[in-house]
């Protein structure tokens, strides 16, 4: 929550500070050349202390919102950007300091506007044509060797057609169509097929505009391939999925509060009751401090084993099987 703090702000003036040096009211920077580089408005903002502040200054109230506060300066409303050569490269509006809506503008070395980015969506401007992209970046993480099909919408906002050629030279990535006709206003799908591998890599797909004025663009594929997650591991040794690994590398992905995981020989005789007090031998203790593990169990024979994933700050004990092939 944020309280609005009068800065007493002047319209006439601009670049103005307070006595605690927080900037307030309407603000231009400039370049070495006396254009404009920036502009636009602050906002002097009363924000409360969170908990561990409150503790650490040795306030005990529960209504210090009112009372206790940090004065801080944040960006507020429209800000424009703009190159050496006054050109508009970049639109933000801001509330209370974070960006609710962000525009860049892309011109070419003959200062023509060729592309904008607003929230992620990207125009490209030709010769009296342009093209609405809605994602040229995709994040995605699975189970090794599952499918995941991402779709792009392309939207010409042209009079005439636009030819549009996509091609990978990555064999984890399947195109479905390569070539597009874009009719004018009409929404088009370009649909491909990512085939998850093990561990973080990307990939690129290039989109070549056959009859626009512009440069290629590549679409970016960021992917991570996982064996396991803590989240398929459970609490009751009748709900436990094996879990086949051929290699010596598993790759698990923390999730929650997962503290650390044990390796035990799977004899089908675990108590998991009492399986601190059996003794049961460990094989393997692996901390789990990162979200992405990459966890080596070359030292570990082919055979059936026993996961068990320990959450110290709650308590609990969770499972899951490995078959190492």
């Amino acid at each position: 929550m944020f309280f609005p703090f009068d800065g007493n702000c002047q319209n006439d003036t601009i670049n103005q500070t307070d006595t605690s040096g927080n900037n307030f009211g309407y603000w231009r920077y400039i370049y070495e050349n006396d254009t404009i580089k920036s502009h636009g408005h602050f906002k002097i903002i009363k924000e409360p202390y969170n908990e561990e502040e409150l503790f650490m200054r040795g306030i005990y109230t529960n209504n210090s919102d009112s009372v206790y506060g940090k004065i801080k300066s944040y960006k507020d409303g429209k800000w424009e950007s703009f190159d050496k050569h006054g050109r508009l490269i970049e639109k933000k509006y801001f509330i209370n300091g974070f960006t609710s809506t962000k525009t860049e503008f892309d011109y070419n070395t003959k200062g023509r506007l060729i592309k904008t980015v607003k929230n992620g969506r990207q125009t490209f401007y030709g010769t009296k044509q342009d093209l609405l992209i809605d994602n040229l970046s995709f994040t995605i993480s699975g189970q090794i060797n599952d499918t995941y099909q991402s779709k792009i919408i392309l939207v010409s906002n042209s009079d005439k057609e636009i030819k549009l050629h996509f091609k990978t030279k990555s064999d984890r990535v399947k195109i479905l169509k390569t070539d597009y006709l874009l009719k004018p206003k009409l929404p088009t799908d370009f649909i491909f097929i990512n085939t998850i591998k093990e561990g973080g890599y990307t990939d690129k797909i290039e989109l070549e505009f056959i009859t626009l004025d512009t440069n290629r663009v590549d679409i970016i594929v960021n992917s991570f391939g996982y064996h396991i997650s803590s989240n398929n591991f459970r609490t009751k040794n009748n709900d436990l999925k094996t879990f086949r690994l051929k290699g010596d590398t598993l790759v698990l992905i923390r999730k929650y509060n997962s503290c650390e995981m044990k390796i035990y020989e799977d004899d089908g005789k675990i108590d998991f009751n009492s399986i601190e007090a059996s003794k049961k031998e460990v094989l393997k203790t692996i901390p789990l401090s990162f979200e992405r593990n990459f966890i080596d169990l070359s030292k570990i024979k082919k055979g059936n084993y026993l996961l068990r994933i320990i959450d110290y700050k709650n308590g609990i004990n969770l499972y899951a099987k490995l078959e190492k092939e």
